[in-house]
């Protein structure tokens, strides 16, 4: 069962042992600026395309030589899918090798740039945490002795003001640490950061609301071990399923 690869009015007539070429993307005949040209050299596979899926919709499967016919037909349009992603692939060369000259001459400048924000970020960093300990010791400080004077003047230690606390040379607000200039600003915030100390103490609604994302976690896993022929740890349902296996000559 072979098929008509039709351009114009070239015809190949190609069988399932070959694979059809339109044409040859070469760089004198490439316009980057328009890809008119180089799509038209894949549209010539919609009829073909359409063509197998007609054929593959209509065909049913009721004795041995139908199911010859399918496993034909399929053979044919894995050939068609691989020849068109070589063209594909042929047809970019030309600007992957523009694409690879640009990116292997720009990425060192924007990698050295980046390498530069985190070596400051990392020096600022360790300089205003050493701040906002300085302010949280202060807040701490001026806590305390407002409490005590609250104690010995028997009122509430929300009545007592307590003064800003200010260390030189910038001034650090109460709240938080940060330091502003016309270019942005950085500040120190505290948050939450968290792991697992005992994957079974988990509440169930945690593990049952993020099923599939732990299935894939533990896929490889649990697959090495049915490659080994282990089928039965706990908690996992194992069964046999029906798969077509394919082989392309």
């Amino acid at each position: 069962m072979g098929i008509d690869y039709t351009i114009g009015s070239k015809v190949q007539s190609v069988s399932i042992e070959g694979v059809p070429s339109f044409f040859d993307p070469s760089p004198a005949k490439i316009d980057p600026f328009d890809p008119a040209p180089l799509l038209s050299g894949f549209a010539c596979y919609e009829v073909h395309i359409q063509q197998i899926e007609n054929q593959a919709a209509e065909h049913a499967v009721t004795d041995q030589d139908t199911s010859a016919q399918a496993v034909e037909m399929s053979g044919q349009a894995r050939k068609l899918s691989n020849a068109i992603e070589k063209q594909r692939k042929e047809t970019l060369k030309p600007f992957a090798a523009v694409i690879d000259a640009i990116n292997s001459t720009v990425k060192p400048f924007t990698l050295r740039l980046t390498d530069l924000v985190k070596l400051l970020e990392r020096k600022n960093t360790v300089w205003m945490i050493e701040e906002d300990r300085k302010r949280r010791e202060a807040e701490a400080k001026a806590r305390a002795e407002a409490e005590a004077k609250a104690k010995a003047m028997q009122v509430p230690v929300e009545q007592i003001p307590v003064e800003p606390v200010v260390v030189a040379p910038v001034y650090i607000p109460p709240a938080v640490t940060e330091i502003k200039n016309e270019s942005g600003s950085q500040k120190i915030e505290y948050e939450t950061i968290w792991d697992i100390a005992d994957i079974r103490a988990l509440p169930d609604e945690c593990l049952q609301a993020r099923a599939e994302q732990i299935k894939a976690a533990v896929a490889p896993w649990i697959n090495a071990r049915v490659k080994a022929g282990i089928t039965n740890d706990s908690g996992i349902v194992y069964r046999q399923e029906p798969k077509l296996k394919t082989r392309v000559r």
